[in-house]
């Protein structure tokens, strides 16, 4: 499943086999963005200042496709957004989950 994400502030790191890449150094931090709903997931890496731009990133990003989550939300109850630094370490978590009580 491929999830559409727009990244607003984030520089998005190509994966890209092309010359113009090869001395391509980022000054700033990468940040992986794991989007996981059910059994699917989505890595997408970006460039950031820093861990406070990376959870205002992931706020966007979630306010962006809570409408697309909650029309799958039957099929899989819960949805997160797991921002990690480049050492792999769980910074932020975004967990939206939806849960029924009484059934009819």
């Amino acid at each position: 499943m491929s999830l559409p994400v727009q990244l607003t502030h984030a520089i998005i790191r190509a994966d890209v086999h092309c010359p113009a890449y090869a001395n391509y150094s980022s000054q700033m931090p990468q940040y992986v963005f794991r989007i996981r709903q059910g059994t699917h997931s989505s890595d997408v890496p970006v460039d950031l200042t820093d861990h406070d731009a990376a959870w205002h990133e992931g706020a966007k990003v979630c306010s962006d496709l809570i409408r697309d989550v909650v029309a799958r939300f039957r099929d899989s109850p819960e949805w997160r957004l797991g921002v990690s630094d480049e050492t792999g370490e769980l910074l932020h978590l975004f967990r939206l989950t939806a849960e029924t009580f009484k059934k009819e």
